[in-house]
């Protein structure tokens, strides 16, 4: 699914419409594009109770603050001539409903997309990966994307693990 990159302004300022996007019964995606793409792990939803593998009720805090934090770095970087002249960062973002299955699941989407080729499929490049924002989450992710270089920034496990 691809959103123009005035959606920031819906999510910013409409929380009711993240259900729209990332509806609860499928893999919940955010593409918007870019010349450069970050990677998001952001937990909207709460886990299932009954499965690991489903994602529940949306979780405005801290899920919700994370997609629209996120949304407004790019977007105030995008609008920045100083900051990245003549680049856009888009972005890719996943759902990962507090779940490990869920995470690691996303970050195989971010590998399977750094393999394409990209003189058949017009790919972006991947810069990194934010997230997971739980720790449990976060070391499953980063132990597939660390085999394929794939950087990632998570500033939650590190203040968890530390104690900071």
């Amino acid at each position: 699914m691809s959103y123009p990159s005035c959606a920031h302004d819906i999510f910013i300022y409409q929380p009711s419409t993240i259900a729209l996007i990332f509806p609860a019964h499928h893999i919940k995606e955010l593409h918007i594009d870019g010349d450069i793409l970050v990677g998001g792990l952001i937990p909207v939803h709460r886990r299932g109770k009954n499965a690991e593998n489903q994602c529940d009720e949306i979780d405005p805090q801290p899920g919700y603050q994370y997609l629209t934090a996120m949304l407004f770095a790019l977007k105030e970087i995008n609008n920045s001539t100083t900051i990245l002249p003549n680049i856009t960062l888009g972005a890719k973002i996943y759902d990962t409903c507090r779940s490990q299955t869920i995470g690691v699941d996303r970050a195989r989407d971010f590998i399977k997309y750094t393999l394409q080729d990209e003189s058949r499929n017009s790919s972006k490049p991947l810069a990194g990966v934010v997230g997971a924002f739980r720790s449990d989450v976060s070391l499953a992710v980063a132990n597939l994307l660390r085999v394929f270089d794939i950087p990632q920034v998570c500033t939650d496990f590190i203040a968890h693990t530390t104690g900071l």
